[in-house]
């Protein structure tokens, strides 16, 4: 009833009415100051009240309890900042511990505890730089882009033994990093001379390094060639074809064919027969005069008319 009555008074204000003079205003006032101090009292005795039903219910009346008890409500301290040590101004260096524990603030780290933080941040960062390949020394690099480059002359010319031998040390004893740019390079194109000199086994064990390479398309085309190494070639039955026993039965017929051909494509002078280089000079002249004759005889019929 107070709480309408107050909110009727103050709509009617809202409106110019009951202000005819300064005593009515100010005995609205005065009530309306009244009524406020008679909710806020209320107000206090229902958060006691409360308080008590919490306290013989077991629960800390000091903690906050939500209205909602749903999932992620719980019931923490009313004033975060003073049970956890907040509102604090913490200067680098002086970094407190992941365990404070409600009531107790702010801790700050022991010398033993920074130095356990400052070497789990640098074994950290080495790592990071090992797979980043940022450790490399200019040299290694220049010297290791010259056998890959090397590598692809070879593989250009055909000769993917030498392939083969420019980059295996880099990769077997360097142990060059396949997931940094040059090293899925390397790996990548070590495992494609492997595969072409029918070192099939240890090339999908290289393919399979490459996976993951962040840089170009090196990790999409090893992944394609390991499924055509795997389940392209399981599922079109090609791992159960026997090259061997066919594989010298033409050979014969290759050999004489080649011979053969040898013989009719010789470019050794043999010797010409005189009739057949008499004939041959005989056509050459007859079609010389002929050439030679026709615009002469073209000439005359048009002198002749």
């Amino acid at each position: 009833a107070a709480v309408s009555s107050m909110l009727e008074r103050g709509r009617r204000r809202e409106r110019g009415l009951g202000r005819e003079d300064d005593n009515t205003a100010g005995t609205v006032q005065d009530t309306d100051a009244a009524e406020a101090a008679t909710l806020r009292q209320s107000a206090g005795e229902s958060a006691r009240e409360s308080a008590g039903e919490s306290a013989e219910a077991g629960v800390d009346a000091s903690l906050y309890q939500p209205k909602v008890s749903t999932w992620g409500v719980f019931p923490r301290p009313d004033n975060i900042s003073e049970a956890y040590g907040g509102g604090r101004t913490i200067k680098p260096g002086n970094w407190g511990t992941n365990t404070i524990k409600a009531g107790e603030g702010f801790q700050a780290e022991s010398a033993a505890e920074q130095a356990v933080r400052k070497e789990r941040v640098k074994s950290r960062l080495n790592k990071y730089r090992e797979d980043q390949g940022m450790n490399i020394t200019n040299a290694t690099l220049v010297r290791w882009q010259a056998q890959l480059t090397e590598c692809k002359t070879c593989m250009r010319q055909g000769r993917l033994g030498d392939g083969v031998e420019a980059l295996e040390a880099i990769v077997l004893e360097e142990k060059v990093n396949p997931r940094t740019e040059i090293g899925g390079d390397i790996t990548f194109h070590y495992a494609m001379c492997l595969d072409n000199v029918q070192r099939r086994g240890e090339a999908l064990e290289m393919y399979k390094r490459c996976i993951g390479n962040p840089y170009g398309r090196i990790s999409k085309q090893a992944d394609q060639i390991i499924w055509g190494m795997t389940t392209a070639v399981t599922k079109m039955k090609a791992d159960q074809f026997e090259h061997d026993p066919i594989k010298d039965t033409y050979d014969p017929y290759l050999i004489k064919m080649t011979v053969n051909k040898s013989k009719e494509w010789s470019t050794t002078p043999r010797a010409v027969d005189p009739e057949e280089e008499e004939s041959l000079k005989k056509i050459t002249a007859a079609s010389i005069a002929f050439v030679v004759g026709l615009p002469l005889t073209l000439v005359a019929l048009i002198a002749l008319r």
